[in-house]
């Protein structure tokens, strides 16, 4: 029989290479594991282990909120929420150094409350937001930076779910966990625009200003996006 310390090496030498060649990472590691028992122990005892992980994570009813949440993101975007979202702050903010750019932070933030997916949020802005910001000039780095940043408020805006599987492990109380997380989030939202608009006014060729004005009776009419 193998010895366990070599066992775990080679399993951990596995997971990297079965990473690299892209490999989901949920059936990556069920597979690793199961290979590790079954070195370890005996196909037979490897078999009921996989099959009761797989029915306690599917069957475990507080977990339904993880794809909900998700597909609740999904249809936000299918729906043009993203889009006005976007579209609203980008008439409030354009004038701003780096305005595009607090733009998408203040329509990440306005998506993370619905989506809960970090991912999921910037996935969504980077369909709108990243040819925009190319088609008026901005740094690629700013530009990418500016998404892959908005799309972290994901995790502590509310619905989050990195909140409600810590609930869940720890048996704290999710309700307080996401309320706790709105303040955070919200000041975590301004610390990303002081720092694009800080950027902006060291090097302006980061962002290349955006012309035309927007009137105020503009700016109150397209708050109906965020509505």
């Amino acid at each position: 029989m193998i010895d366990p310390i070599v066992a775990g090496i080679i399993g951990s030498a596995l997971v990297v290479v079965l990473l690299l060649l892209g490999m989901p990472i949920a059936f990556l590691m069920m597979f690793v594991g199961f290979i590790g028992i079954w070195v370890l122990t005996s196909l037979g005892a490897a078999l009921p282990v996989v099959a009761k992980t797989i029915y306690e994570v599917a069957a475990n009813y507080p977990y339904t909120i993880i794809p909900l949440f998700i597909l609740m993101g999904g249809f936000a975007g299918s729906a043009g929420i993203t889009r006005e979202l976007y579209e609203t702050f980008d008439k409030w903010f354009r004038r701003l150094p780096g305005g595009l750019g607090v733009a998408t932070i203040a329509a990440c933030a306005g998506f993370a409350a619905v989506s809960g997916s970090s991912v999921a949020g910037a996935a969504a802005m980077g369909n709108i937001a990243l040819p925009e910001m190319k088609r008026f000039n901005y740094h690629p780095k700013l530009a990418t930076g500016v998404v892959a940043a908005g799309g972290t408020l994901a995790f502590l805006i509310p619905p989050s779910l990195g909140f409600v599987v810590y609930g869940m492990l720890t048996e704290q109380s999710i309700g307080k966990l996401l309320i706790s997380g709105i303040m955070p989030g919200l000041l975590l939202a301004f610390a990303y625009v002081v720092v694009v608009v800080g950027q902006v006014k060291i090097n302006p060729s980061l962002a290349p200003a955006t012309e035309g004005d927007v009137s105020l009776k503009e700016k109150i009419k397209a708050l109906r996006g965020i509505w």
